[in-house]
């Protein structure tokens, strides 16, 4: 089956249209939410410099990232589970970024003022740099499925107990935002989705085959340092199958991609090949759960335009803004567009 859109010039990644300049201080952060956590961690406030107000507050203060996020949004049992998450991984691999404890030694801490309801975590800044085109190459490509590989191996000896047990399922989540957030003349996504939803479904699950997943692994959440990929940003972490993380990255190399069409679907097939050979160095996948990866894609598709619906006023976009919004359209749209890869011939 032969995907149905064109592959055009992407005019810049997500990552950096969500990375304002200038950043002025959000109407809905009180200062005071600011200070509390501050001294939750023995920082000082006045060092802490706002570097992002999307989903959550980001801040820098030397070798540390705090972030706060809204409990309305994601509630406090949920992201402390994936703070001991994240911190369990890079015990055991320490190319995850560390979770740093508060004073009181939590790994996420509580901030209510005046009905405001926030979770903070300390997060140890990455090092390395980002990876550009000029270095991402077929070693990459390896190490990153490799990397992948070494994550789904570890969640399945992951035995949390009791107090840290809050994370969601994808797929709850997901329909939810998707449902919410696409407009009604163009409710056939919804209903797309659903069917989609449907035949993934039809999935076991299994300690094998579905656990804890970092749901949003593509190099903007990766520095490279000394050779190796340093992993960051664990906010979507949630259950579901494994094949959905490699789903994931594979959307993202498809959507970032600055490739005319010919030679984007080769290289398209280079990275999955590459990868796949390093992710099974690491883990085993079921060859049939690699026959769902097509609607795992869909749903990417979908629910990255649905968010793009609920972040920008598409009646006031800039030229590479609208062209991001097109593309992301497109394949909310095509008929299955991973349909044409035979993803179990490279595993």
């Amino acid at each position: 089956m032969e995907t149905k859109f064109k592959i055009r010039a992407n005019p810049g990644r997500i990552i950096n249209f969500f990375k304002p300049t200038g950043i002025k201080w959000p109407a809905d952060l009180n200062k005071e939410i600011l200070k509390a956590a501050a001294s939750k961690y023995k920082l000082s406030e006045n060092k802490l410099v706002l570097i992002r107000a999307y989903e959550s507050y980001i801040f820098e203060a030397g070798n540390v990232v705090l972030r706060l996020s809204k409990t309305k949004h994601r509630s406090f049992d949920e992201t402390n589970s994936q703070a001991y998450w994240q911190q369990y991984l890079h015990v055991n691999l320490p190319q995850v970024v560390e979770v740093l404890p508060s004073a009181s030694g939590k790994l996420a801490e509580h901030i209510s003022v005046n009905e405001e309801s926030y979770t903070a975590v300390l997060i140890k800044k990455s090092e390395g740099k980002k990876i550009t085109d000029s270095i991402w190459n077929t070693d990459l490509f390896m190490k990153t499925g490799k990397l992948t590989g070494k994550l789904h191996a570890l969640t399945k000896l992951y035995h949390p107990d009791d107090r840290v047990k809050g994370l969601n399922t994808w797929h709850t989540i997901t329909f939810e935002k998707i449902r919410k957030f696409i407009p009604p003349d163009e409710y056939f996504l919804v209903e797309k989705s659903k069917n989609c939803f449907r035949k993934i479904g039809e999935l076991p699950v299994t300690v094998q085959n579905f656990g804890i997943i970092h749901n949003d692994l593509h190099r903007g959440n990766m520095f490279i340092c000394k050779n190796e990929i340093n992993l960051f940003d664990f906010d979507d972490t949630c259950y579901s199958w494994f094949i959905n993380d490699i789903a994931g990255i594979y959307f993202h190399a498809l959507l970032n991609n600055k490739r005319e069409i010919r030679e984007s679907k080769s290289y398209l097939k280079n990275f999955i090949s590459y990868f796949l050979e390093g992710y099974k160095t690491e883990h085993t996948l079921y060859d049939e759960d690699l026959n769902y990866i097509p609607e795992l894609l869909a749903i990417r598709a979908i629910s990255n335009y649905s968010y793009l619906n609920k972040v920008w006023d598409f009646k006031n976009l800039n030229h590479a803004q609208k062209d991001f919004v097109d593309l992301n359209r497109k394949l909310a749209f095509d008929d299955y567009f991973g349909a044409d890869v035979n993803f179990i011939k490279f595993f």
